[in-house]
């Protein structure tokens, strides 16, 4: 005798996709398309803002930092990186992705390289110009960062 299969509930949008009267999947995307932009310029303020605070925690620390204020500096820039993906900031994302990278493997170690972390914040700090990097120039800091990461890691 077999088990009864566990029904799973429909999420709020598949229940109305492919239904007669429900939405047609294109029409849902485009929905959906249209509200990540209409929520666009309020995400881009709180980009900024996130960025903001990260750099705060970053230059108020000084020499080695405990284990908390690490995990603060860690926080602020996974909350930045969970962000901006949604948003197609693919530099920034790469830049707080590494810099999130840099941070753990250095809680995990136990150290801190205040440059390199400092170098990272710079980086993002080039999104805000008023003219976007040409993409070779985002290639080259991206490796410029991995490069350092990977020193300091390797130290």
């Amino acid at each position: 005798m077999s088990s009864p299969s566990p029904r799973r509930s429909p999420s709020s949008l598949a229940r109305y996709v492919n239904t007669p009267d429900g939405l047609d999947k294109d029409v849902a995307l485009q929905a959906a398309e249209q509200r990540l932009q209409s929520i666009r310029p309020d995400a881009m303020n709180e980009i900024a803002v996130r960025v903001d605070r990260l750099g705060v925690l970053i230059t108020s620390a000084m020499g080695d930092l405990n284990p908390e204020q690490a995990r603060e500096v860690f926080d602020a820039a996974n909350a930045v990186y969970s962000v901006v993906g949604t948003f197609g900031g693919a530099f920034l994302g790469r830049v707080s992705q590494s810099l999130c990278e840099l941070l753990d493997r250095s809680i995990e170690r136990g150290c801190w390289c205040q440059e390199a972390v400092l170098l990272h914040y710079q980086a993002m700090q080039l999104t805000r110009q008023k003219h976007a990097l040409p993409r070779a120039e985002q290639e080259q800091i991206i490796l410029g960062l991995e490069r350092v990461k990977e020193k300091v890691l390797s130290a």
